[in-house]
């Protein structure tokens, strides 16, 4: 009972994660990228940036049920090759994030003070933003990958 509760929780978290970073993806960045008012740019980085405390606890809840479920199932760690991509990648895109929040966190900053200033954005804050966005790419097909390995267990 326990573990379907905790598997449940699991595939909750991934939806809620990978969902985000499609909806983000396919919707939210493209938008972004033909927007050329540079005043609803700052506005949007501000929207970006604060997504940490929406994804946050998702991807917390996401580890700790994972850790829970290798155990629980008999898996433990490292033991099965796709099990231990799965986890490989999940230390990979965790130290990418660790990297990248406090990057985040000042853009955020950045963008309220462009907008308190009434400023548009320039293309220093745009060129910053763009190269952070990279990394949520490379973290979003890590979180794909992950997904697959779980459905197909390679």
């Amino acid at each position: 009972m326990l573990y379907t509760f905790l598997l449940f929780v699991h595939l909750l978290c991934v939806v809620v994660w990978l969902g985000g970073a499609l909806v983000e993806t396919f919707y939210f960045m493209p938008r972004f990228k033909k927007e050329i008012d540079g005043h609803s740019e700052v506005r949007f980085i501000r929207m970006w940036a604060s997504s940490g405390s929406y994804y946050g606890p998702a991807i917390i809840l996401l580890l700790l049920t994972g850790i829970f479920l290798s155990i629980m199932g008999g898996w433990g760690f490292f033991t099965s090759l796709w099990l231990s991509i799965k986890q490989l990648i999940m230390l990979a895109v965790l130290i990418i994030l660790f990297l990248v929040a406090p990057k985040m966190k000042k853009l955020q900053r950045e963008a309220l003070l462009y907008q308190i200033r009434k400023q548009p954005m320039d293309d220093e804050l745009r060129e910053r933003f763009n190269k952070t966005t990279r990394f949520f790419d490379i973290i979003h097909i890590g979180v794909l990958i992950n997904v697959v390995l779980a459905v197909w267990k390679f």
